[in-house]
Protein backbone atom coordinates (compact mmCIF):
# COMPACT_ATOMS: atom_id res chain seq x y z
CA UNK A 1 0.00 0.00 0.00
CA UNK A 2 2.78 2.43 0.91
CA UNK A 3 4.57 1.76 -2.38
CA UNK A 4 1.38 2.36 -4.36
CA UNK A 5 0.77 5.66 -2.56
CA UNK A 6 4.38 6.69 -3.15
CA UNK A 7 4.01 6.01 -6.88
CA UNK A 8 0.78 8.02 -6.98
CA UNK A 9 2.49 10.89 -5.14
CA UNK A 10 5.39 10.80 -7.60
CA UNK A 11 3.02 10.85 -10.58
CA UNK A 12 0.88 13.63 -9.13
CA UNK A 13 3.88 15.85 -8.42
CA UNK A 14 5.91 14.86 -11.48
CA UNK A 15 3.72 16.37 -14.17
CA UNK A 16 1.10 13.67 -14.73
CA UNK A 17 -1.52 15.71 -12.91
CA UNK A 18 -1.04 18.66 -15.26
CA UNK A 19 -4.44 19.30 -16.86
CA UNK A 20 -2.77 20.30 -20.12
CA UNK A 21 -1.55 16.69 -20.44
CA UNK A 22 -5.10 15.33 -20.50
CA UNK A 23 -4.70 14.02 -24.06
CA UNK A 24 -1.42 12.28 -23.14
CA UNK A 25 -2.83 10.13 -20.35
CA UNK A 26 -2.72 6.43 -21.19
CA UNK A 27 -6.07 5.40 -22.63
CA UNK A 28 -5.06 2.24 -24.48
CA UNK A 29 -7.51 0.21 -22.42
CA UNK A 30 -10.50 2.22 -23.70
CA UNK A 31 -9.19 3.16 -27.15
CA UNK A 32 -12.00 1.50 -29.13
CA UNK A 33 -14.87 1.95 -26.68
CA UNK A 34 -17.73 4.45 -26.36
CA UNK A 35 -16.20 5.62 -23.08
CA UNK A 36 -12.89 6.31 -24.84
CA UNK A 37 -14.71 8.43 -27.43
CA UNK A 38 -16.49 10.38 -24.69
CA UNK A 39 -13.18 10.94 -22.91
CA UNK A 40 -11.51 12.26 -26.07
CA UNK A 41 -14.43 14.66 -26.65
CA UNK A 42 -14.21 15.82 -23.03
CA UNK A 43 -10.43 16.29 -23.31
CA UNK A 44 -10.89 18.41 -26.46
CA UNK A 45 -13.32 20.68 -24.59
CA UNK A 46 -10.82 21.03 -21.74
CA UNK A 47 -8.09 21.91 -24.25
CA UNK A 48 -10.35 24.58 -25.80
CA UNK A 49 -11.08 25.99 -22.34
CA UNK A 50 -7.37 26.10 -21.47
CA UNK A 51 -6.58 27.94 -24.71
CA UNK A 52 -9.32 30.46 -23.89
CA UNK A 53 -7.97 30.96 -20.37
CA UNK A 54 -4.47 31.56 -21.72
CA UNK A 55 -5.88 34.01 -24.28
CA UNK A 56 -7.45 36.13 -21.56
CA UNK A 57 -4.27 36.12 -19.49
CA UNK A 58 -4.79 33.40 -16.92
CA UNK A 59 -1.70 31.51 -15.77
CA UNK A 60 -2.46 27.87 -16.55
CA UNK A 61 0.98 26.73 -15.37
CA UNK A 62 0.22 27.39 -11.68
CA UNK A 63 -0.46 24.70 -9.09
CA UNK A 64 -4.23 24.89 -9.58
CA UNK A 65 -3.70 23.45 -13.07
CA UNK A 66 -0.64 21.26 -12.56
CA UNK A 67 -0.93 19.65 -9.12
CA UNK A 68 -3.53 17.51 -7.45
CA UNK A 69 -4.28 16.31 -3.93
CA UNK A 70 -5.59 12.81 -3.55
CA UNK A 71 -6.95 10.90 -0.62
CA UNK A 72 -7.47 7.24 0.20
CA UNK A 73 -10.49 5.59 1.79
CA UNK A 74 -11.72 2.11 2.51
CA UNK A 75 -14.24 0.29 4.64
CA UNK A 76 -13.15 -0.41 8.20
CA UNK A 77 -13.85 -4.11 7.80
CA UNK A 78 -10.93 -5.94 9.44
CA UNK A 79 -10.58 -4.53 12.97
CA UNK A 80 -7.29 -6.30 13.87
CA UNK A 81 -5.74 -4.80 10.72
CA UNK A 82 -7.10 -1.32 11.48
CA UNK A 83 -6.07 -1.49 15.13
CA UNK A 84 -2.51 -2.42 14.12
CA UNK A 85 -2.38 0.70 11.93
CA UNK A 86 -3.80 3.07 14.53
CA UNK A 87 -1.43 5.65 15.99
CA UNK A 88 -1.72 8.08 18.88
CA UNK A 89 -0.85 11.73 18.26
CA UNK A 90 1.31 12.66 21.22
CA UNK A 91 0.49 16.36 20.93
CA UNK A 92 -3.30 16.06 20.85
CA UNK A 93 -3.83 12.67 22.47
CA UNK A 94 -6.14 11.67 19.59
CA UNK A 95 -5.98 8.36 17.78
CA UNK A 96 -5.73 8.21 13.99
CA UNK A 97 -6.37 5.34 11.63
CA UNK A 98 -3.28 5.35 9.43
CA UNK A 99 -4.44 2.81 6.84
CA UNK A 100 -6.38 5.51 4.95
CA UNK A 101 -7.34 9.16 5.11
CA UNK A 102 -10.95 8.18 5.66
CA UNK A 103 -12.26 4.95 7.08
CA UNK A 104 -15.94 4.29 6.50
CA UNK A 105 -18.61 1.90 7.66
CA UNK A 106 -20.54 -0.20 5.16
CA UNK A 107 -23.36 -2.72 5.16
CA UNK A 108 -21.33 -5.30 7.10
CA UNK A 109 -20.01 -2.86 9.68
CA UNK A 110 -22.78 -0.32 10.27
CA UNK A 111 -24.27 -1.77 13.47
CA UNK A 112 -24.60 1.31 15.70
CA UNK A 113 -23.81 -0.76 18.80
CA UNK A 114 -21.03 -2.77 17.17
CA UNK A 115 -17.29 -2.79 17.63
CA UNK A 116 -16.63 -1.20 14.24
CA UNK A 117 -18.73 1.84 15.14
CA UNK A 118 -17.01 2.13 18.51
CA UNK A 119 -13.61 1.97 16.81
CA UNK A 120 -14.47 4.63 14.20
CA UNK A 121 -15.91 6.95 16.84
CA UNK A 122 -12.55 6.96 18.62
CA UNK A 123 -10.58 8.14 15.56
CA UNK A 124 -9.61 11.70 14.78
CA UNK A 125 -9.63 11.30 10.99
Amino acid sequence: SAQTLNILRAFSSGGYADISRLQAWNLDFVEQTPEGSKYRMFAQKVDESLRFMKAIGLDTQGPAFTKVNFFTAHECLNLPFEEALTRNDSTSGRHYGCSAHMLWLGEKTKDKDGSHMEFIEGLGN
